[in-house]
């Protein structure tokens, strides 16, 4: 007979379940008994308070009796009088307390005659003093009755104070038996609990390891298969793509009107393919409940425009007119990459059912909450009976040969888990024989997820470098000091051009100065002159960060790594100061690929050589390895899978050789979690998807990455005339 999990389960848990109850009922009745006698041991330590109160009371009135008697200064009865006022009450008290002791009763009784007695005799002698003088009060004094009256109080006091300890002495070992007792048994029954659970555990777990190695084996197979259409599939079709996109631009020289034809119908099937590729796998991450979101705040103007741009050949084929209406202007948090493949869907079917001359319109209004996004087309219009399956997996409305249009059915479903996994919503209204609008709506803070960048800085650690901060605003260099120190550099403050040179005399040069252009006692351009006509301080480099524009005439000083404006990205600020502590700024940069695919290397060299920078390669990682520690390479871009050594092992053996402020630009046909990411980073670092990333994202990165290094002429902004 086959074991139910679920029976078991069921079973177990009215075991342990009854064993704890019966366990948690036995501890409460002891837990109550313990209460009871710690009020029963309270109240055998008042009485024995109020009968030390009352012999205190009594003393004090001997006290103010003799100190009257000897002085016969009435100062002396006070202590006498206000005791004399208590006493009665204290006996009170003590008679309510052992109202359930009768003996203690009948003691009460014989306490309160004796010291009515005492009380009498104090003021006997009292009123002979004052009224006959010292010696008549002392005759009653020395016949001893006032000592044996108190003598015997003491005695009674005693007994009652004997009878309440032996009271607390025999409670208390009752109350340990029960205590004992309780915690005996509830022990025994909360063991056999415990049997029970780890019992009912082990027994689980082994039917659930049995039920699983089925299911553990066809996922491994699963598993092995994606893994190899991302690597397998992806890395030939980044390479085909690649060099149709280099034929396309005349890369490879000029081309016959019908080959150029041609090319462009391969360059778009090609991209057909990798999209459907790219379906596949994000529809495996849906499943799995990995899809990751990697947060940035966009312009939703800036991701309309660069879909428009991606999509706008097809539409030129399709002889549809693209235009776009955008009523927002403030930014919002998104995955940038993601937002773009659902916009790049929606915008795809409306093209395809869209009539030749027809217009789409690419819409973004402001919600109260969200953003809304619109795609707008006069296509033929959606049946409401058949709007149920438009974002089902492999869903289409026509699914006959005859077909015009083609499609997996898929780009809709993961529209619909993006946008979710975004916490919006997405939705179609449509009217047959008019068009349909298709739109999703992203909130505008998204507070629930992280936002993660696409540069990680230099890693953190002791200072290394120094960095001579020359500028006026305290606030700001204190700014800059927070975020250098955490990026091991040891800043120095010089809030004027005297400071500064100051410091530059009495101390080594820094690696580094972040230098203002405004101060109060001159101008930062006449102190970096002045700094290169200096022997001692001509190499160092300089970071120019200043709310000026950019002078044009500045950037012939080889060692001005960049000038940037206030306020600044603190990517761009790190970044030439990688460059600056390297000391290179006036040579070319190296860049080290590390690729076994040998077309796809090919590509990454002409694309790097193309911004005037050398170019090594590796094809394994061994190779690579030596490279970096012969070569020193300004950048690394890496593939993963890699002969001999893959791309986690070659990035942890940098590290652990101080090769960890290398930047690093991953370039992997192989879908990245978050946790992957972190384990792939050097310095700055950027991690692409061969099948997402255009030509044109790559030399940017590419850029971005060797900011100061890139043998191009520069983007200057000349200083505006008045």
């Amino acid at each position: 007979m086959k074991i139910s999990i679920k029976n078991v389960s069921i079973i177990g848990i009215v075991l342990v379940l009854g064993s704890f109850l019966l366990a948690r009922n036995i501890m409460y009745n002891t837990h109550m008994n313990l209460l009871k006698s710690r009020q029963w041991v309270m109240h055998t330590h008042e009485v024995i308070n109020q009968l030390e109160k009352v012999l205190s009371a009594l003393k004090d009135c001997e006290t103010g009796q003799r100190g009257y008697l000897i002085t016969g200064d009435a100062n002396y009865l006070q202590p006498y009088t206000k005791c004399h006022a208590e006493i009665n009450g204290l006996i009170n008290n003590l008679q309510t307390l052992t109202i359930d002791n009768a003996e203690q009763q009948q003691r009460i009784q014989t306490l309160r005659d004796l010291t009515t007695a005492k009380l009498n005799e104090l003021h006997r002698t009292i009123e002979l003093r004052r009224d006959l003088g010292f010696e008549a009060a002392r005759q009653v004094v020395v016949t001893d009755l006032g000592k044996k009256t108190m003598d015997s109080i003491r005695s009674v006091i005693a007994s009652m104070k004997s009878t309440e300890e032996q009271l607390l002495e025999s409670r208390m070992q009752r109350l340990d038996k029960a205590d004992a007792r309780g915690v005996w048994v509830s022990s025994i029954i909360v063991g056999l609990g415990c049997v029970f659970l780890i019992g009912t555990l082990v027994l689980i777990s082994y039917l659930i390891s049995v039920r699983e190695k089925e299911r553990k084996e066809m996922e491994r197979r699963v598993s092995e298969f994606y893994s190899m259409v991302s690597h397998e599939l992806r890395t030939p079709l980044t390479s085909i793509t690649g060099s149709l996109s280099l034929m396309q631009g005349g890369r490879a020289g000029e081309l016959p009107p019908r080959a150029v034809h041609l090319v462009q119908i391969a360059y778009s099937e090609s991209e057909r393919l990798i999209r459907l590729v790219n379906d596949i796998l994000d529809i495996k991450k849906i499943e799995a409940g990995k899809l990751e979101l990697k947060l940035q705040e966009l312009q939703p103007s800036e991701i309309v425009q660069n879909v428009l741009a991606g999509v706008e050949s097809i539409a030129n084929q399709a002889s549809v007119k693209l235009s776009t209406q955008i009523n927002v202007s403030k930014k919002f948090a998104c995955d940038q990459d993601r937002v773009k493949q659902v916009l790049t869907n929606l915008l795809y079917n409306a093209i395809k059912f869209s009539p030749p001359g027809a217009e789409v319109i690419v819409r973004v209004d402001s919600a109260p909450t969200a953003y809304r996004f619109s795609v707008i087309d006069k296509g033929p219009g959606i049946p409401k009976d058949q709007m149920h399956k438009l974002f089902g997996l492999f869903q289409q409305l026509d699914l006959s040969d005859t077909r015009q249009q083609g499609g997996t059915g898929l780009g809709l479903a993961i529209s619909k888990a993006i946008v979710e996994e975004h916490h919006g919503k997405i939705g179609v209204d449509s009217i047959v024989g008019q068009g349909s609008t298709f739109w999703f709506e992203l909130p505008i803070n998204t507070h629930s997820i992280m936002p993660a960048q696409l540069i990680e800085s230099l890693k953190p650690g002791a200072a290394k470098y120094t960095a001579l901060v020359v500028d006026d605003d305290e606030k700001l260099c204190d700014l800059l000091s927070m975020m250098l120190e955490e990026q091991s550099f040891k800043v120095v403050k010089a809030g004027s051009v005297r400071e500064a040179d100051v410091y530059l005399v009495e101390n080594e040069n820094p690696d580094v100065i972040i230098l203002d252009i405004g101060l109060p006692d001159g101008n930062g351009l006449a102190l970096m002159d002045k700094l290169r006509h200096n022997g001692k301080t001509e190499s160092i480099p300089v970071v120019i960060l200043s709310g000026h524009e950019p002078v044009q005439d500045t950037y012939g000083d080889p060692l001005l790594i960049d000038w940037i404006k206030k306020p600044f990205d603190e990517r761009k600020l790190l970044a030439a100061l990688r460059v600056a502590v390297k000391k290179r700024a006036s040579g070319l940069g190296r860049v080290l690929v590390v690729e076994d695919d040998l077309p796809t290397r090919e590509l990454i060299k002409q694309d790097i050589e193309s911004l005037g920078v050398e170019c090594i390669e590796a094809g394994d990682g061994v190779t690579a390895i030596q490279m970096v520690r012969t070569q020193n390479p300004d950048l690394i871009v890496l593939d993963l899978a890699l002969p001999d050594l893959d791309g986690f092992e070659i990035v942890q053996i940098l590290r652990r050789e101080n090769f960890e402020t290398i930047p690093l630009l991953v370039y992997t046909a192989r879908d990245l979690t978050n946790s992957d990411k972190q384990r792939l980073t050097l310095g700055l670092t950027a991690h692409l998807i061969k099948t997402r990333t255009s030509e044109k994202e790559l030399l940017n990165t590419l850029k971005e990455l060797l900011n100061g290094l890139v043998k191009e002429a520069p983007m200057i902004e000349t200083p505006k005339s008045g």
